[in-house]
């Protein structure tokens, strides 16, 4: 798997933002030994960028993603910090035991901001000792469009899948809101494409190689959707932490809201 020319551009001018902005007066040398904490800021947003983490979570932290700090009494939400502060410290255990984490719940309730959070520690642990590319960010229409889409007969081998397998840690985003558009409209053969999830959650186990998924399904319905064995695997290599139905919609009290930035997308055109 290549980085994108975009992510690498990227990655460029933050490092020449990085040394510019040093108060240390930092210089080419400090890239490889990681002495200054300012290199050690840009290893940790350059890994995300070239992983594919979206914008918007690279600079989150537990106690700062979207919402979070304008409701940091709710229990919900501390119980919620507490466990995954816990998690993300135990990370070089996680990363031995093999143990990923799953989130399922509602929209808006910070599972991406939190699981990407997980996924960049992760990352920084095994960086530079990984050997292959650190980290793989994709939803699971990225993924289901890769393997050939509704059309592909996902039991046969698919090349694609090399992406998924060889990467040190992979994040599974919104896994139940997946779709394929073809010329027949919008197929998906759920079954056929837990099968490839199956082969791909197997295959990183039997490596050791963490994996990491949101979805707004409960386990049931996962099993439900893309078959028991598919679950299994889940099971197998992932902690699961459910959302209740009632846990707060974090969105609606972030500083930017999914209603203001939709506003603000009509404001600009």
């Amino acid at each position: 798997m290549l980085a994108k020319p975009d992510r690498l551009s990227k990655c460029q001018s933050l490092k020449e933002k990085t040394f510019q902005e040093c108060q240390l007066g930092c210089d080419e040398g400090y890239t490889s030994s990681g002495t200054c904490d300012c290199m050690v800021a840009y290893r940790r947003q350059a890994v995300a960028i070239l992983a594919g983490v979206p914008d918007e979570y690279i600079n989150y932290g537990i106690d700062s993603y979207p919402g979070s700090q304008k409701l940091s009494s709710d229990k919900r939400v501390l119980g919620v910090k507490g466990w995954m502060t816990r998690y993300v410290q135990n990370m070089e255990e996680n990363l031995r035991e093999n143990l990923g984490l799953l989130i399922v719940g509602p929209y808006g309730t910070g599972k991406t901001a939190l699981l990407s959070v997980a996924m960049m520690e992760a990352m920084n642990v095994l960086f530079p000792y990984n050997e292959g590319p650190l980290g793989y960010y994709t939803t699971a229409s990225e993924m289901l469009l890769a393997v050939g889409g509704g059309t592909h007969d996902f039991r046969e081998p698919i090349y694609a899948l090399k992406d998924f397998v060889d990467c040190g840690v992979l994040l599974i985003d919104d896994l139940g809101k997946e779709f394929v558009v073809s010329s027949g409209g919008i197929r998906t053969d759920y079954s056929k494409f837990g099968m490839v999830l199956d082969a791909v959650l197997r295959e990183r186990v039997s490596r050791k190689l963490i994996t990491f998924m949101s979805s707004n399904y409960s386990l049931k319905e996962i099993g439900e959707q893309y078959g028991n064995s598919c679950l299994e695997a889940i099971k197998i290599g992932m902690y699961p932490m459910s959302f209740s139905t009632d846990y707060p919609n974090l969105r609606d009290h972030s500083s930017l809201s999914a209603k203001q930035k939709v506003a603000r997308i009509y404001e600009d055109n």
